[in-house]
């Protein structure tokens, strides 16, 4: 497996909060049932930036609303929103691909599993 892409950090200064952004399987089959389509995401930027972003904050924070979502991307300026969604594309992208589960520092998932490859 490759290295990890690490999650994003936001930081509201207007709310005084602090988010971690990122992708588990949970949030990914989130993304898919609200229509996100990583092969399409060019045929319609705008919305599926602004769905990316939400759907990224369904990891560990739910409570965060679409509008709010949408809001702080759009407070970010043009560079730095661009910088996070490409991270976001490659957070979901790990997270689809991986189902990457985060364990505990020296826990196997599964451990009664055994695989062969």
């Amino acid at each position: 497996m490759e290295e990890r892409v690490n999650p994003i950090t936001v930081k509201d200064l207007e709310k005084g909060k602090e988010y971690i952004l990122d992708f588990n399987r949970d949030s990914v089959k989130f993304a898919e049932a609200q229509g996100l389509n990583i092969l399409s995401f060019d045929d319609k930027p705008v919305t599926n930036r602004e769905l990316l972003m939400w759907c990224a904050f369904r990891k560990n924070h739910r409570e965060v609303s679409r509008a709010d979502a949408v809001a702080m991307l759009d407070r970010m300026g043009k560079d730095t929103a661009q910088e996070v969604i490409l991270r976001l594309l490659a957070l979901y992208g790990q997270a689809a691909q991986y189902h990457y589960v985060e364990a505990d520092e020296g826990e196997e998932k599964n451990a009664t599993v055994t695989v062969e490859l």
